[in-house]
């Protein structure tokens, strides 16, 4: 949690930016983390036993196929999808430093609901139980937006689906959005950074903590 608040803490360096309270959901394979902050101070966070493998189980299982053959079904479902478009900003530009990434909660609906089913409704039920919580011990810091991170953030539909149940803006985030680009080096492999790249907050706030935490 506190690598990835790390990574966006240039977003709250203003004078009352400590006053706006976010939650970032990280969705990884085997968990979700669920951390919500206070500027750029963390006052919540929770691990919730969902995740990637999870919806995957229920994806084979509601489609009666193999494990791996859903797991293929469900990130190629997953680029097929609406995805939120990288130029449209919740309220300031998106390529910035001062931003968090794409908005996803005005996109257009998707066509069908993301596979998931049970699993991904249980996730919901938890993260509701998250704000609930935080509402109850801090009354009076609601949650202004949703960050989603993690691998499992690409699923646009999916995290349409949570923003809408939660009832707030969400948008996806970027780390990577305001570190510098060489053009005269090789691109990196694997890695596409004209795209948003919600996996990589935890490894990039790694590296801007320091050395002695």
């Amino acid at each position: 949690p506190l690598a990835i608040l790390e990574a966006f803490a240039h977003l709250y360096r203003r004078a009352g930016d400590e006053k706006r309270t976010t939650f970032f959901i990280d969705i990884g394979w085997l968990t979700t983390k669920a951390m919500i902050a206070h500027g750029k101070d963390l006052a919540f966070s929770k691990t919730i036993q969902v995740g990637g493998e999870h919806f995957d189980q229920q994806y084979a299982h509601e489609l009666q196929i193999e494990l791996v053959e859903a797991r293929q079904r469900r990130r190629a479902l997953a680029g097929r999808i609406v995805a939120a478009p990288r130029n449209i900003a919740l309220q300031q530009p998106v390529v910035s430093g001062s931003h968090l990434g794409t908005e996803l909660f005005n996109a257009p609906e998707p066509e069908m609901l993301p596979p998931g089913g049970e699993m991904l409704e249980a996730l919901i039920d938890e993260l509701q139980l998250c704000l609930g919580y935080h509402a109850s011990i801090c009354p009076d810091r609601p949650v202004e937006k949703l960050v989603f991170l993690g691998g499992e953030a690409r699923q646009s539909a999916m995290c349409k689906r949570i923003a809408s149940a939660l009832r707030l803006p969400a948008q996806l985030g970027d780390p990577m959005a305001r570190a510098a680009r060489e053009r005269t080096t090789r691109p990196p492999v694997g890695v596409d950074l004209r795209q948003p790249q919600p996996a990589w907050a935890v490894p990039l706030g790694l590296c801007r903590l320091p050395a002695n935490l």
